[in-house]
């Protein structure tokens, strides 16, 4: 079926031809679109699709023309004669190539071109309702096959991510070598700062001993990295209460007198520790505003910037 029109507009313009409503066993077609300048005839060639028929018959296809929006512009209704079909197997069986009327030869019933149900090539893949409908049973075997193969794909690459992409998940043995570092680097922060900390109050000490705004009282000491004598602070507020005598050899190593921490008495100063020697007994006041002298591990005065001894 040829469809002949022309644009009566002064635009160049789409529109669409459609056949669609055909009677007797007749198929509607897909429609087709053509862009027309002003005043220009186009045309639209359809190939018509029928099922079988016993006898001769007259059929009818409404021929319409949408513009872009779809709106009808105008529309025919085309009527055509159908003939009976007439077989002739010939004495060999089967059908001479040009058809038994001379026209085209028809392709056998349930093929893919077959008029039977309509051509499963105008079907969409994804439509099985459109299959079913023409018969075209092998496509909707295709379309179960390929819709199985999909969701095994899927299933076998969530079962096994961790295989196929190893590089983006993390090994259990990458995880704790990975918590185990963390955890060493954090123990060495923290000693980081504790070490830091030490070094501050051990050079607030330097301070303490070498201002001489805070040489006040008795008696001397001979504090570390210095080899002037200076006397121990005693602070104005203390009150008899608060004074503790300490008689204490010349040779007995104390460490970190200055803040009042004391230490266990040793008869030889550690490898490598602070000492402190004290000349003669002294009396060393204890203010009730600072901190208390207390006792330190013998080991810190061996190793003052030690963690955990205080």
């Amino acid at each position: 079926m040829t469809v002949v029109f022309v644009n009566t507009g002064t635009l160049v313009a789409d529109f669409i031809v459609s056949v669609l409503g055909c009677t007797h066993g007749t198929f509607d077609v897909a429609a087709q679109t053509r862009s027309v300048a002003p005043a220009q005839v186009a045309t639209a060639t359809f190939a018509l699709r029928y099922s079988l028929v016993d006898g001769a018959t007259d059929a009818a296809c409404n021929v319409t023309l949408q513009d872009a929006t779809y709106a009808v512009t105008d529309w025919r209704q085309h009527n055509f004669n159908v003939t009976a079909r007439r077989t002739d197997e010939g004495a060999q069986g089967g059908e001479p190539a040009g058809g038994s009327l001379g026209g085209p030869a028809l392709p056998p019933q349930g093929s893919a071109d077959s008029g039977g149900g309509g051509s499963c090539t105008d079907c969409p893949f994804y439509n099985p309702v459109c299959f079913l409908l023409r018969s075209c049973f092998w496509q909707v075997i295709v379309q179960i096959v390929v819709v199985v193969a999909i969701v095994a794909a899927i299933v076998f690459v969530v079962r096994h991510r961790r295989a196929i992409c190893c590089c983006l998940y993390e090994s259990k043995e990458q995880r704790e070598e990975r918590l185990h570092r963390e955890a060493v680097a954090a123990q060495v922060e923290a000693l980081d700062r504790a070490v830091a900390r030490r070094r501050a109050v051990h050079d607030d000490d330097d301070f303490v001993a070498t201002s001489p705004l805070r040489h006040r009282g008795t008696p001397p000491v001979r504090h570390r990295h210095h080899a002037e004598t200076y006397p121990v602070p005693v602070s104005p507020f203390a009150s008899p209460r608060h004074l503790h005598q300490h008689a204490l050899h010349p040779q007995v190593a104390y460490a970190d007198a200055f803040y009042g921490d004391g230490a266990y008495p040793h008869s030889q100063p550690p490898g490598g520790a602070v000492a402190y020697h004290y000349d003669h007994p002294a009396t060393y006041p204890t203010s009730p505003f600072g901190r208390f002298r207390q006792p330190v591990h013998p080991q810190a005065a061996a190793d003052p910037y030690a963690v955990g001894y205080r």
